[in-house]
């Protein structure tokens, strides 16, 4: 006896989204989004986000924290730059404004600009004072600060 294809569908979607997050971690809306893009239907796709947040596969806001600090920390961005990532992957600017005040660490980004002043600094050795200030603005705005 044959399955509905509803039923082969609904397989199939919950295949294809273990898959995804099986080599890579997504937020539910960049999930949503692969998803839609496939073809599935989108009360099929609400249901199986569900039940991925609700079974901890997908943790929108273990995701949101990971990023943040690894953006800050490691990339050395600022806010500006790490909301920029952030909406550019499909998030609410909204959210992500909120997400950044709750994980960014204010306290370090003093120190993080430092650091890359510094780093700048030692490239541009041989340029004069000025060249060495506007370079470095632009350094620190592409990055965010």
């Amino acid at each position: 006896m044959r399955k509905s294809n509803k039923n082969i569908k609904n397989i199939d979607i919950r295949k294809y989204a273990l898959f995804l997050i099986n080599n890579k971690s997504y937020f539910s809306f960049e999930l949503n989004k692969k998803l839609i893009d496939k073809g599935y239907d989108l009360e099929e796709i609400i249901q199986l986000i569900d039940n991925l947040n609700d079974s901890l596969l997908i943790n929108d806001e273990e995701k949101f924290k990971y990023m943040i600090e690894n953006m800050q920390k490691i990339k050395k961005y600022g806010k500006e730059k790490i909301r920029y990532e952030l909406i550019k992957k499909g998030a609410n600017n909204n959210l992500v404004k909120e997400k950044i005040k709750e994980y960014y660490i204010d306290e370090i980004e003093k120190e993080i600009m430092n650091e890359l002043i510094e780093r700048k600094k030692q490239e541009l050795i041989n340029e004069n004072k000025q060249k060495i200030k506007e370079k470095t603005y632009i350094y620190l705005k592409r990055r965010g600060f």
